[in-house]
């Protein structure tokens, strides 16, 4: 097996000192992960459930970010107000070789994508807002993000799994998911040393390129792409307390003890339900 990975980060910030308006960041990902097995010769010739004889996948990710921060007095009301943008791109290219099928042209000579590993890219665009609104001792912050998910899929090299035939579902055109996100948290500062939290948020999901994009071929019971799948939702609750002390066993020492109770409903959960490879 031969794996490298490269990985480049770039962030850049302005905050001038005298604007409490501006705080602007702007960061750039990149990841590169390419991976090659090869099984040794004498290995088995019917590996297609496993990758294979010999696979070579390549994932790659870039990612940009820009955000800005302002604060904001109103009295004895302070606004702390975030401002971003989001785009991530996830590309996966996959091959496989099994020598099983080296003869046969309806698997285009053991050379194709693993169908339970389908090549193809996502693509995700957010917007998001948050203001944190704090009063003394409490702080209210409501959020919300806008995200758009992209998934495109890419048609297999193997004619099993590309079926033209539309009953069998061999579909890997687009499918595009929206949602928003909202989010809100209080914050209670009950003394210099406790402190009481809460937070609820509705988010969602779309498909992985895997579970959007997996077939199998025409002669099994489940043969088609899931283009249909909708988005799987959670709405999560949580609520805890924070307490701080010094001095505890020495000097300046300090000790934080933290409860928290978790709440976390799921619907339209996204999983598989395929047998055999077919």
């Amino acid at each position: 097996m031969t794996k490298k990975d490269d990985t480049v980060s770039v962030k850049w910030n302005i905050q001038p000192i005298d604007s409490d308006l501006i705080n602007f960041t702007l960061t750039y990902g990149y990841s590169n992960t390419k991976q090659n097995d090869k099984r040794p010769d004498n290995a088995s010739s019917y590996l297609s459930s496993s990758m294979g004889n010999q696979s070579w996948v390549n994932y790659k990710n870039h990612q940009i970010e820009v955000k800005n921060e302002s604060t904001v007095m109103q009295g004895a009301t302070e606004h702390v107000i975030l401002v971003g943008a989001r785009w991530h791109r996830n590309d996966r290219n996959v091959l496989m070789f099994t020598r099983d099928k080296a003869k046969n042209p309806n698997y285009n000579y053991g050379y194709y994508a693993p169908p339970y590993m389908p090549e193809g890219t996502q693509t995700t665009t957010s917007f998001y807002l948050q203001d944190s609104i704090s009063y003394r001792t409490l702080t209210l912050t409501p959020g919300v993000r806008y995200d758009i998910v992209k998934n495109q899929g890419v048609g297999s090299r193997a004619k099993v799994y590309q079926d033209p035939n539309p009953y069998y579902g061999h579909d890997y055109s687009d499918v595009t998911y929206r949602g928003i996100t909202p989010h809100l948290g209080i914050l209670w500062k009950a003394s210099p040393n406790i402190r009481f939290f809460g937070d609820i948020t509705h988010t969602w999901r779309a498909p992985l390129i895997d579970e959007q994009y997996e077939v199998q071929a025409s002669i099994s019971s489940l043969t088609g792409t899931s283009r249909h799948l909708d988005k799987e939702t959670v709405t999560a609750t949580r609520i805890g307390a924070i307490v701080d002390f010094e001095n505890v066993f020495q000097q300046e020492d300090q000790l934080q003890l933290r409860s928290t109770f978790f709440d976390t409903r799921g619907k339209d959960e996204i999983f598989r339900r395929r047998g055999c490879l077919l």
